[in-house]
């Protein structure tokens, strides 16, 4: 079904925590460019527990306000996985020595393989904005609109930065572009036995090397958005507002 296809890397966007949609229009969010209407996703409002969590969660690659729990007032998280169209078919497999025997090589035969990117937003409960109350709506949209930046990055990196760059591994650019076979297993190691682990094995292998590259352009661009100088200035709007609500109160 394979033989003779070009390997096609692709990528695709999945939310998996954050299944609605946020009705913007209630909010004045500042969209950053490059962020589509469907990434405007309704946030998980979760507590400090839930917060530290997410934090820990997916590929380390949670952004967020500072980098310390006590300062996250909201967080993107992000997981780079692989999925291969058809795994059982997009491998042959080839005993080496004795028949039924490992080692075996495995050679790609082509097709797609999926690089998926999971997101996922949080906001912390009490900046959960509450009906009729203009001030934490004022107090989401800031916070909303600078997680978005962090959205509008991974999307950048997933759609333009990381295609490229992909091809440049050399698990990839061997075993998926050129073809080159995987030896794979020992003599003692049945064909069965080898062919039910390579497909998890190879998975883990390219992924590993993707997310490390991923990680080191994806730290950079965090410490950009959340350098204390920028953050200083959401979060001292997110207290002017706090403050003016004391003040209406007085």
């Amino acid at each position: 079904m394979f033989k003779n296809l070009q390997t096609e890397i692709v990528t695709e966007v999945k939310w998996p925590s954050n299944g609605f949609m946020l009705r913007t229009s209630q909010y004045k969010i500042d969209v950053p460019n490059g962020v589509p209407s469907s990434a405007l996703r309704m946030p998980n409002y979760v507590d400090v527990s839930g917060m530290s969590a997410a934090l820990r969660s997916g590929s380390t690659l949670a952004q967020g306000a500072g980098g310390q729990l006590g300062s996250v007032n909201g967080l993107v998280t992000s997981q780079l996985t692989l999925r291969f169209a058809d795994q059982a078919k997009q491998w042959k497999s080839r005993c080496v020595g004795e028949p039924n025997r490992g080692p075996v090589e495995f050679t790609f035969q082509g097709g797609k393989v999926h690089f998926a990117l999971a997101l996922g937003i949080f906001v912390l409960n009490p900046n959960k904005p509450s009906p009729g109350d203009e001030v934490s709506d004022r107090i989401f949209s800031v916070i909303y609109s600078h997680e978005l930046l962090h959205v509008v990055d991974n999307l950048d990196m997933l759609n333009n930065w990381l295609p490229p760059r992909l091809k440049q591994i050399r698990v990839i650019d061997e075993y998926l572009i050129r073809r080159k076979p995987y030896l794979y297993g020992r003599a003692v190691d049945s064909l069965d036995g080898l062919t039910r682990e390579f497909p998890e094995f190879v998975r883990n292998k390219i992924e590993t090397e993707a997310h490390n590259l991923w990680a080191v352009e994806a730290n950079q661009r965090q410490a950009i958005r959340d350098a204390p100088q920028e953050y200083g200035k959401v979060q001292g709007q997110i207290n002017d507002l706090r403050s003016s609500r004391t003040i209406r109160r007085r």
